[in-house]
């Protein structure tokens, strides 16, 4: 599921919004600028002024009025609030501007935001509001609770305020990504349904009543996207429900809805809490993401995915029974393009194999997290029998080593333009999967249409010194240089000159020289992977983006392979943006 498709995927892969045109954000002021900017047509402004440094933006607002407004859409077309200093000037700012009766046609900062992300920073927190451990220990027991409770009576000011501004004083608010613990409140969420917001997302949400997002609130609530990720705050003694107040967020977004990303609490009970007891329709709906969402019956699925559905993109966890059952019995979702498996641990992997024997005509096909060999041989047996369509596969096996078996059949896929492989350990220092890849090729090589190929985790041995340990699983965290090196084919004159450590202490020196030693690795690393994806652009006429030993390479128009990133990219950043995967599985 590579990024080329229509997919939308929030916050992550994705570019910042564009600024809006200065028309937009004047409150219908007439342009006076003699700035020669302004001569141009409107719609060329932001052509020129995406090549100033915020520093060149910065002096351009201080020219005249239209200068300063169209810099501010700039600069301030996606902002971030999280309780410092910063935040609570312009906050401020923004409010004053919008309840400002000097002026009230003057061109405004709200007017240029477009996406705003709301945080709490742990240390502006504590410093702001004196709740530091060290700091409140040392109190007495009615001097720390009456301090504790002017601090939440402070964020909790802090948040409505934000909120009112949502609703006042943005009225070209595109996106909001709601990522803080505090307590969500009915008269916030008011606030935030007041707005124009296309795209939510709600991650870490906590409530602390039961309540409902009522269809008199707003006419219409015309979201296109909703990430949401809402539980009971812990704190609280009895454990309410926040069922009810997750399906009315989402009915009332059902008629514009085009993307659904749902993160299922973790229940306190172990119950399963979700149901639509009457059919929701989703005429737009097309990007579907269920993870641990516990339904109690197939109510949800069947209002999603059930025969008038639209859905061409699914993400979906096989550990709850009812999912599995629905996917068993499901039958063919002829809209469907795209099925990611989120399978859990104790996921019914015979349950997923009927459901995609059902639907072989996906394009892309996914897998979160590890399976077992004998699952991906049965799931690679039936796309070999009938998937005629498939164009994109990621595939992630749990042992250390990928059979030779399981590599020919993949090469046997004529079809796949995209391909991502991994094995063995998926997380933390140790990388067990020692590649081959002369028998990739090899295996590979009939795949004459792949575009894209990435392998992560995987690992090397390396030749250096006999004393020093040469296992594949210290790889990247030991950075044993090969033997024989010559420092100086990778390091220019000044840096040895750094290095040579001339004139400094023992310490200096040994610092230095570390520095060096870690450098040097790093090149000489990146140099064999360059030389890695070089031998798969030969292989593969039409590969122009290879992911080896955690570095993006790609083909520039001459054919030469260049890195795409500076530096290794150990948590796969750039392979999910180029692949589409939805970060916010993890939320």
């Amino acid at each position: 599921m590579v990024s080329s498709q229509e997919n939308y995927v929030f916050g992550h892969g994705a570019t910042l919004p564009l600024p809006l045109t200065l028309d937009r954000v004047m409150e219908e002021q007439s342009l006076t600028s003699t700035l020669p900017l302004f001569r141009l047509p409107i719609e060329l402004f932001h052509h020129v002024t995406r090549y100033l440094s915020r520093s060149d933006l910065q002096s351009l607002a201080l020219v005249d009025r239209d200068s300063n407004q169209l810099a501010r859409t700039c600069l301030f077309s996606s902002i971030k609030l999280d309780y410092g200093d910063s935040s609570m000037q312009l906050l401020e700012s923004i409010r004053r501007q919008w309840s400002s009766s000097v002026d009230p046609y003057a061109p405004k900062l709200g007017s240029c935001i477009r996406r705003l992300t709301v945080t709490t920073n742990l240390s502006f927190a504590t410093s702001r509001d004196g709740t530091d451990l060290q700091v409140l220990m040392r109190l007495s027991e009615d001097v720390r609770h009456d301090h504790l409770l002017r601090a939440e009576q402070a964020q909790r000011r802090y948040f409505i305020l934000i909120c009112e501004v949502i609703r006042d004083a943005l009225p070209n608010l595109q996106i909001l990504d709601w990522d803080t613990i505090h307590p969500m409140t009915p008269a916030m969420l008011r606030c935030i349904a007041a707005s124009p917001i296309k795209h939510l997302r709600f991650n870490r949400v906590q409530i602390t009543e039961e309540f409902l997002v009522e269809s008199t609130w707003k006419h219409r609530w015309e979201l296109e996207t909703l990430v949401i990720n809402v539980s009971w705050l812990y704190s609280e003694r009895i454990p309410g429900d926040t069922a009810p107040l997750v399906r009315s967020l989402i009915q009332q977004a059902s008629p514009t809805l085009r993307q659904l990303v749902w993160k299922g609490e973790v229940n306190p009970a172990g119950t399963y809490i979700h149901s639509f007891p009457s059919p929701i329709y989703f005429p737009y709906l097309r990007r579907v993401v269920l993870d641990t969402v516990r339904a109690c019956d197939s109510s949800v699925l069947t209002s999603l995915l059930g025969p008038a559905g639209t859905v061409r993109s699914l993400f979906i966890d096989s550990a709850s029974h009812i999912n599995s059952e629905f996917l068993r019995t499901c039958g063919t979702i002829n809209s469907l393009e795209s099925f990611c498996w989120i399978n859990h641990l104790i996921s019914s992997y015979n349950d997923i194999l009927v459901f995609l024997g059902q639907n072989s005509h996906i394009q892309h096909l996914d897998t979160v997290y590890s399976l077992p060999s004998p699952i991906i041989k049965s799931l690679l047996d039936l796309v070999h029998q009938g998937f005629y369509q498939l164009t994109s596969l990621h595939l992630t096996w749990e042992g250390t080593v990928i059979p030779t078996e399981s590599l020919m059949h993949i090469g046997t896929i004529n079809t796949l333009r995209h391909l991502w492989i991994s094995a063995g350990t998926q997380c933390g220092w140790r990388y067990d999967w020692e590649i081959n890849h002369d028998d990739v090729q090899d295996a590979f090589k009939t795949l004459s249409l792949l575009e894209t190929l990435a392998f992560s985790r995987d690992s090397y041995r390396c030749d250096g010194h006999p004393l020093l340990d040469p296992s594949v699983y210290g790889y990247f965290s030991n950075k044993i240089l090969p033997g024989g090196i010559v420092f100086s084919d990778y390091l220019s004159n000044d840096e040895l000159d750094e290095f040579r450590g001339e004139g400094v202490d023992f310490d200096e020196a040994l610092l230095l020289r570390n520095k060096m030693m870690a450098l040097i690795w790093e090149r000489c690393h990146q140099s064999r992977m360059v030389g890695v994806a070089s031998m798969y652009f030969q292989t593969f006429p039409r590969l122009n983006w290879c992911y080896v030993g955690q570095l993006a390479v790609a083909t520039e128009l001459q054919g030469a392979p260049v890195l795409k990133t500076k530096a290794r990219d150990e948590y796969l950043v750039s392979l999910k943006r180029k692949w589409g995967i939805c970060d916010d599985l993890a939320l």
